[in-house]
């Protein structure tokens, strides 16, 4: 079941994206920057208690298996877009439809809810699963590569009416 984020949330978010940077990021991210899940904990209380954005979970009787946060972009655009800024789905539960699920529900939050016509997302250059992942869901490349703090970075977009 796919439900938003309570503040409750804060531990499983903060383990659930952890072992996913590790899966996904080990070979081209210097680890070190990961921290650790009590560092990933307190920054989830943080953005929940702020409300800048929309946390989606997907719940599976308690466990959580990934999340989706969207929200407006955080770059000037005119008219603003929509921006998918995180999606990560646990390991075991890759491969099971929940990216899926959880992607399609944010894109339905941003459309829906806070009335965004498109949006992007930046995903690191060198994360083909990731951007296999993401074209075979309809978003094209749309910029970049631009120099994150870990990694560089490309930019996605996509129509969402």
């Amino acid at each position: 079941m796919i439900r938003l984020a309570a503040a409750e949330d804060a531990r499983a978010l903060a383990e659930v994206q952890v072992r996913a940077w590790w899966k996904a990021y080990a070979e081209y991210v210097d680890v070190a920057r990961f921290g650790t899940v009590d560092d990933r904990e307190r920054r989830w209380r943080e953005i929940l208690a702020a409300g800048a954005s929309t946390t989606l979970v997907w719940d599976q009787e308690g466990l959580l298996g990934g999340f989706c946060s969207v929200g407006a972009s955080k770059e000037a655009e005119d008219p603003p877009v929509g921006e998918v800024h995180a999606l990560y789905v646990d390991p075991p539960a890759q491969g099971a439809g929940v990216g899926s699920a959880l992607l399609g529900a944010g894109e339905g939050t941003l459309a829906d809810e806070l009335g965004f016509a498109e949006a992007v997302l930046w995903v690191f250059e060198a994360n083909a699963p990731a951007r296999r992942f993401y074209e075979h869901r309809g978003w094209a490349l749309d910029g970049g590569p631009r120099q994150d703090a870990w990694a560089p970075e490309v930019r996605y977009r996509r129509a969402l009416r």
